[in-house]
């Protein structure tokens, strides 16, 4: 059931930004933005739901990384 919950919630995610992609087109070309500025943003849209996780990650061992050094900093003080 949890396999389920996670894979509903990336749905919903990935979802949510396909979303702003229509009325985002609209507005650039309200705008008058060049066909090719509005592709590189629209694209840039897709690169960033691809890297989102990759990033979330990364935060994650870091702020373990961290956890661990000042861990290690603190018993280190202590003796």
């Amino acid at each position: 059931m949890p396999k389920f919950k996670l894979s509903i919630m990336m749905l919903l995610q990935y979802m949510m930004y396909a979303v702003w992609w229509v009325p985002l087109a609209a507005y650039l070309t309200n705008l008058e933005v060049s066909s090719t500025q509005k592709a590189l943003i629209l694209s840039f849209m897709a690169i960033g739901c691809m890297a989102s996780p990759l990033v979330g990650m990364l935060v994650s061992v870091g702020s373990m990384l961290g956890f661990v050094l000042l861990f290690k900093e603190k018993t280190e003080l202590k003796k």
